[in-house]
């Protein structure tokens, strides 16, 4: 990835996001905010995107408007999901530019120009591109969607709706909360368990504390493994392994600051064919 930087007005710092470079010339475009560059005070400062975190909506405005034209992408046509933990993969068009789709947790497209959005504060995003057929998808995987397999869903998806033959298929694993700082319960673990044959690979038990027996959860090995499950070559796979929790120079994090946590962005699109790369 590397941090792409757009000149903001005056009293404003540069908004910044982390462009995938894995799709450089392949015909798509990924990208994530960092929370640098915006209006935003403490403890949203400054590029917050979510407008339900307690954030003023002036600010959120503006952080967002600097978000789109750091991308080069039309945030008026953006498409986004609802997310509520689905493994729910909705197919959009252009006829819902502007929208969100109910329910869903991912998007896929194949309308080049049309934005794929959704909102991440510790969940994992997950982009997919399939060069052959210029279709791609962006899923938001917290921890009940990635159990339910929403990465290997798109993938799934992609192939039924558009022909995309998941070994042409690219896919970037973008910042979220790593292994190092996500802790969870028996609970989650045993259902961790429950969903893969390779479980042992993606939980390792910690001490019991107070709250009783603690496992690290790894939810990027989860969705690398989930995508190699679905077809996707080994080699055509990327984690950038970013951890939102523990880089708080860079990111927003629920776990570490709680419900007054400022939200990034992860936005995938396809490109006019004339663009190029």
């Amino acid at each position: 990835m590397n941090v792409h930087t757009t000149d903001a007005d005056a009293g404003e710092r540069d908004a910044r996001v982390l462009v995938a470079r894995e799709f450089a010339g392949s015909g798509a475009y990924a990208a994530f905010s960092t929370r640098l560059g915006g209006v935003s005070p403490a403890p949203y400062e400054s590029l917050n995107l979510g407008s339900k975190v307690g954030d003023a909506a002036s600010n959120v405005e503006r952080n967002r408007e600097l978000f789109w034209v750091s991308t080069g992408l039309d945030g008026r046509l953006a498409v986004r999901p609802e997310q509520v933990h689905s493994n729910v993969v909705a197919i959009v068009s252009r006829r819902d530019a502007g929208r969100f789709a109910p329910g869903a947790d991912a998007l896929v497209t194949r309308d080049p120009g049309l934005p794929l959005v959704a909102y991440f504060a510790d969940c994992t995003p997950v982009f997919v591109f399939d060069p052959a057929t210029r279709s791609g998808g962006i899923a938001h995987a917290g921890w009940r969607g990635t159990v339910k397999g929403i990465a290997s869903r798109v993938v799934e998806t992609m192939a039924a709706e558009f022909g995309a033959r998941p070994s042409d298929c690219l896919a970037v694993i973008g910042p979220s909360i790593g292994p190092c700082c996500y802790d969870v319960g028996e609970d989650v673990a045993g259902q961790v368990a429950g969903a893969f044959p390779w479980a042992s690979s993606v939980l390792q038990r910690e001490p019991a504390g107070p709250r009783g027996p603690v496992w690290r959860f790894d939810l990027w090995e989860t969705n690398r493994r989930l995508l190699l499950d679905a077809g996707l070559n080994e080699a055509n796979v990327s984690c950038w392994r970013l951890c939102t929790a523990s880089r708080g120079d860079l990111f927003f994090s629920y776990r570490r600051d709680g419900p007054r946590s400022g939200r990034m962005a992860g936005v995938l699109a396809i490109r006019e064919p004339e663009q190029g790369a």
